[in-house]
């Protein structure tokens, strides 16, 4: 998998609603644009 990080920002957790860092990302085999986010609680 070939992976382009478009951009680096922000989004909510679906599970404790607080802002978290997140990445906007191109997968070029697939041709899709992603959201890959982490929330540490």
């Amino acid at each position: 998998m070939i992976e382009e990080i478009i951009r680096n920002t922000t989004s909510i957790c679906p599970e404790c609603l607080q802002p978290i860092p997140a990445e906007i990302y191109v997968d070029a085999n697939m041709g899709w644009v992603m959201m890959r986010k982490h929330c540490e609680e």
